[in-house]
């Protein structure tokens, strides 16, 4: 037995023990709150193109997010964001893009419970959402905003995001816009201008221009490389973009703006809405990616060059898209047309007929008649067939509509022959559909007319010369005699584009595109004796 005061060697192994647990206890107190403190979670960098008008903060043009986690959003009025953002004042044009900064001060300040926090599960958030413009001197610089969260308005964390201005380089940012009523054979002055967004200092640029179908440049620089374009009806092939791609020199300072008298484009005969294009980046010389075009040639005229654009001249467009267009609108319009048909025979005959979809000009338009990625299926006749006729042949373009009801007429929907969606519709172009009938013997007796119509997703008829021709009857003649009953809408008056009978080639002057199908036209017309 140990004596009285003394301590076995167990029972000092016990009193160890229990004073490393309770030392463990308390070292793990402080740790395990501080996990379940509030903590932010920011972006660490934003980027800011100076040459975007309009754009997002976060990743892909999302809104920026920053989130307080770990908190009770029960009690969220004990929590505020305070956002600093005086760092990136000088870079930035305004502070629309804080959150409750109503006195535009650089600094915004929400209260947790403010319309602008978003409350979830352990979470409150604030977006920096809106759509700030750099500046352009600013290009290639970067700034910090400063993120203080606080409960009951003491600090619980702090964040720092770094906002980056990007510099894209030198980009077209000025053109001419709103030309409408535009003559053809007149011209048309291209003011033009750019901005260096970047902090570098260039001595010359390469930059180009090409122009649609129905636009020629008027002057021929000599700094410049002109694409050959063969001589057509309306100046230029259908489908193909002329352009040229020039060399200018001088000194293009950091953050600088300059202006560029591009001269005049001149309006073919059959311009309608056009376009030119500028390039979406100007390069170094040397450095451009734009291949050379086989057969360009030099211009012979005076030099293009640029000129400082004062400060004060605030008339440039920044595009969102990082390409800017000119579009010019002609008065010349196009004529959409479908033709007529009378199917003449006797009862049991078959008879052929064609139905046409055509441009009649002066103008040309795009060949574009659905919303749609694939353009090929783009729906643009409608066919409503006569009662007591039987459609014995239909192309593979025309398709047959559901009916309701049995009484309700037969339909065919046809769509047009077209591959690509750059195409153009010049005038005199056209879509054929061939058809094959049989006249029966009507139900009691009564024989109704059909019709055919123009029918696009899109309305054409608002830029339609003659939109009275968008639509045409189908009739039937017996033996020579007419025993059609009444047209469902109004007949088209005076003669139309398109007869029945022997129409040749001779009929219209067809400009062959590269991509829709023209084909000759023969007669449509013919009667064959039921097999």
């Amino acid at each position: 037995m140990p004596p009285p005061g003394s301590v076995t060697a167990s029972a000092r192994v016990r009193r160890l023990a229990l004073s490393c647990a309770a030392l463990g206890l308390l070292g793990a107190g402080p740790a395990a709150a501080a996990d379940d403190a509030p903590r932010l979670e920011v972006p660490p960098v934003v980027e800011v193109d100076p040459f975007k008008a309009t754009q997002g903060l976060g990743t892909d043009g999302e809104p920026a997010r920053i989130a307080l986690k770990g908190v009770d959003t029960a009690s969220a009025a004990r929590y505020s964001f305070v956002i600093d953002a005086s760092g990136v004042e000088d870079l930035i044009t305004d502070s629309s893009f804080l959150p409750c900064d109503q006195d535009r001060d650089f600094v915004g300040a929400c209260p947790g419970d403010d319309v602008h926090v978003g409350r979830f599960e352990g979470e409150l958030s604030v977006t920096l959402n809106s759509r700030p413009s750099a500046r352009s001197a600013a290009a290639g610089r970067s700034g910090t905003i400063e993120v203080t969260a606080k409960r009951d308005g003491k600090t619980v964390d702090t964040a720092r995001i770094t906002l980056r201005v990007t510099a894209p380089g030198p980009r077209f940012d000025r053109a001419i816009t709103g030309i409408t009523d535009a003559r053809p054979g007149s011209t048309v002055a291209l003011p033009s201008g750019f901005t260096n967004f970047s902090r570098r200092t260039y001595r010359s640029l390469v930059l180009g221009v090409s122009f649609s179908d129905g636009l020629v440049p008027v002057e021929r620089f000599r700094n410049c490389r002109y694409e050959p374009v063969p001589a057509a009806a309306s100046g230029t092939t259908p489908g193909h973009s002329p352009g040229m791609l020039c060399t200018v020199t001088g000194t293009v300072k950091p953050g600088g703006s300059y202006n560029l008298d591009l001269g005049a484009v001149r309006l073919g005969p059959h311009a309608a809405g056009d376009t030119v294009y500028y390039a979406s980046e100007i390069q170094e010389p040397g450095k451009s990616d734009v291949p050379p075009v086989p057969g360009s040639r030099a211009g012979t005229g005076r030099t293009l060059t640029f000129t400082e654009r004062p400060a004060r001249d605030t008339t440039y467009v920044r595009d969102e898209l990082l390409h800017l267009r000119t579009r010019i609108e002609s008065t010349n319009k196009p004529d959409f047309s479908v033709n007529p048909v009378t199917l003449k025979g006797e009862v049991g005959d078959v008879v052929k007929a064609e139905f046409f979809f055509t441009n009649n000009g002066p103008g040309t338009a795009s060949a574009v008649f659905d919303g749609e990625e694939d353009n090929e299926t783009a729906n643009v006749v409608e066919l409503t067939v006569p009662q007591g006729v039987t459609v014995v042949r239909a192309p593979e373009t025309c398709h047959e509509q559901q009916r309701k009801t049995r009484k309700d007429p037969v339909r065919y929907r046809c769509s047009q022959h077209r591959l690509q969606k750059s195409d153009l519709m010049t005038p005199g172009q056209f879509e054929n559909f061939p058809f094959a009938f049989r006249l029966d013997k009507p139900s009691h007796g009564v024989r109704t007319d059909g019709w055919v119509r123009v029918a696009t997703e899109f309305d054409l008829t608002k830029n339609d010369a003659h939109p009275e021709d968008n639509r045409a009857p189908v009739g039937v003649d017996i033996e020579g005699r007419a025993e059609s009953g009444s047209f469902e809408g109004d007949m088209v008056a005076g003669p139309p584009v398109w007869g029945i009978g022997a129409v040749g080639a001779a009929a219209v002057g067809v400009l062959f595109g590269a991509a829709v199908l023209i084909r000759r036209r023969t007669t449509i017309r013919e009667t064959e004796q039921n097999q």
